[in-house]
């Protein structure tokens, strides 16, 4: 099996959540609403990348546009957990930090046609210690089993696909003078992170909570 197969394979596992999370999206707690969207999002990225790239041999335009878009709905995703209205001011200012940086690395500095890591590498490193943050909070107020927390769930995979995904984009950045077999093994390893992030996702949201159910008094 080629590299290619196992890079189309591994970005169509994003499927499983998405189908789940399009299953359970009317039962579930609406705090985890932004982060189904962006899998319902990233699939339709990943279905059109792979006609474009069929067709016209580069989708590298759809990768950039859809880089921002992840960051932003991570970022309202990180709002919602944040039970504090002061806190979630933190979150506007980085979005508009992150649009800021991904005008300026696309379309200011560079052509938005070629792969521009400068604003992929920042917005990494930016959701990892987000994450960091978000499980720290878990960790004080979770009483049951971690691995049964949808928050927690989702936060870990963050913090391990941004992490690969970032030295991924610095190698490629700063052009290191490696081999290409190198590079092809770099690449492998992020395609298999990103199935398993895929299957992460998909037992996060299978324990996403419930919505909670309210009566009236009588």
């Amino acid at each position: 099996m080629s590299l290619y197969h196992v890079n189309v394979i591994s970005s169509l596992s994003i499927s499983i959540a998405a189908v789940i999370g399009a299953i359970r999206y009317k039962k579930v707690s609406s705090d985890f609403y932004p982060f189904i969207y962006l899998l319902w999002i990233g699939l339709a990225s990943e279905l059109l990348c792979l006609v474009i790239a069929l067709y016209f041999k580069n989708n590298i335009v759809i990768g950039n546009i859809y880089v921002l878009i992840e960051s932003l709905f991570l970022l309202w995703q990180f709002s919602n957990w944040m039970n504090y209205k002061s806190g979630k001011r933190k979150y506007l200012l980085i979005g508009i930090l992150f649009f800021a940086i991904w005008l300026t690395d696309n379309l200011l500095m560079h052509d938005i046609t070629r792969i521009n890591s400068f604003f992929r590498v920042s917005y990494s490193f930016i959701i990892v210690f987000l994450s960091m943050e978000q499980i720290n909070l878990v960790f004080l107020s979770e009483r049951d089993n971690v691995l049964k927390n949808a928050t927690f769930l989702l936060c870990a995979a963050f913090i391990v696909f941004f992490v690969f995904k970032a030295l991924f984009e610095v190698f490629y950045m700063i052009n290191v003078r490696m081999s290409d077999n190198f590079y092809h093994t770099l690449f492998l390893i992020l395609v298999i992170v990103n199935f398993f992030t895929n299957l992460i996702f998909a037992i996060a949201v299978l324990w996403i909570p419930k919505k909670l159910k309210f009566t009236l008094p009588l």
